[in-house]
């Protein structure tokens, strides 16, 4: 049976999410996803919330509003006893709701109405999915004011297949961003990639193509530029550095495939190997004197290498050496 335009539209959005998740930092993950998803669901504004049900109703714990101002979220503490609305998604999770105050049957309380009309949630898809071991549930609703169209079958039926991806994919990227060393979090900005001996791209992260272009205008796979291959296959360890990048082949694994990282040129790749050496051990702590005995050369030495590797790099302090430094690991 061939896909249909809707089984494509999820999967293609399916893809980029988990490739977002990977790639973005945690504190604008669900900015990047809400705008990815919007391609296919316009949206004017929306909310992503981790809800706590208590006696006196539902708790926001968290709620990260799109394109809404904190305000909202204060006024609508003074209505959500009617918000019937949530009441209805609260007893039906996973299920997508398709409301609309031009055509709901619903009664709705007069203060609702009017925080609906103030915030433009004329027309509102709201889905609730609850955490049944954890005992916690996220609450992601989009809207459109009155101008808007009203949301459409397919639509709402699209962001009720996506519900459980959107949840899954803000807690693999929460993990795997919280969950780094402080100095890995540059790893954001740089791609792996698994290759042949043939150079054949196997699997790669998100910013792989992008960064390949950024040296190779245009490039398409399946097959890395032959400078790369030529230089990445020779021994483990080696490096290619070109005008916008810097790739190495970091180990090989399983299946006769390697892994190769692929970063941005750095300031860092503009110091002489002996202002680098310098510069790591002193970002390290050690002082003038350690450094010199260990490199064999004096302390004047050290200090001249030290000011030319700082002059370089457009620093003043150890501690924006040392991240500077940590981008090139």
């Amino acid at each position: 049976m061939a896909p249909t335009p809707l089984d494509t539209d999820l999967n293609l959005l399916v893809r980029q999410l988990y490739r977002i998740a990977r790639s973005t930092p945690t504190p604008k993950f669900k900015d990047a996803a809400l705008e990815a998803l919007s391609t296919l669901i316009p949206l004017e504004a929306a909310i992503w919330g981790t809800i706590v049900h208590k006696p006196g109703g539902a708790h926001i714990h968290a709620g990260h509003l799109y394109k809404l101002p904190p305000q909202m979220i204060a006024e609508y503490e003074a209505v959500k006893q009617h918000d019937i609305l949530s009441i209805n998604a609260n007893t039906r999770p996973g299920n997508t709701i398709n409301f609309s105050i031009s055509g709901t049957k619903w009664k709705l309380h007069p203060s609702l109405l009017l925080h609906i009309r103030k915030w433009g949630f004329h027309n509102t898809l709201a889905t609730l999915w609850a955490d049944p071991v954890l005992g916690v549930s996220t609450a992601i609703s989009f809207y459109r004011g009155a101008t808007g169209p009203t949301f459409t079958q397919r639509e709402r039926r699209l962001k009720q297949l996506l519900m459980l991806h959107l949840v899954e994919t803000w807690n693999l990227n929460a993990i795997l961003y919280f969950d780094r060393p402080p100095n890995d979090l540059n790893s954001l900005h740089r791609a792996h990639a698994l290759i042949d001996r043939e150079g054949i791209v196997y699997n790669a992260d998100a910013r792989f193509a992008e960064l390949l272009r950024s040296e190779f205008a245009g490039w398409k796979g399946p097959q890395i530029p032959t400078p790369l291959t030529k230089r990445l296959l020779e021994a483990e360890g080696e490096s290619y550095r070109g005008a916008a990048i810097v790739a190495s082949r970091k180990r090989a694994v399983e299946d006769g495939l390697f892994l190769i990282n692929v970063r941005p040129l750095s300031g860092v790749d503009h110091l002489s190997p002996r202002e680098f050496a310098v510069a790591r051990d002193f970002a390290d702590g050690k002082t003038y004197k350690e450094i010199a005995q260990k490199l064999g050369i004096s302390p004047a030495t050290v200090r001249n290498q030290l000011q030319s590797a700082y002059h370089k790099l457009g620093v003043r302090s150890k501690i924006a050496l040392a991240h500077q430094l940590a981008e090139t690991v």
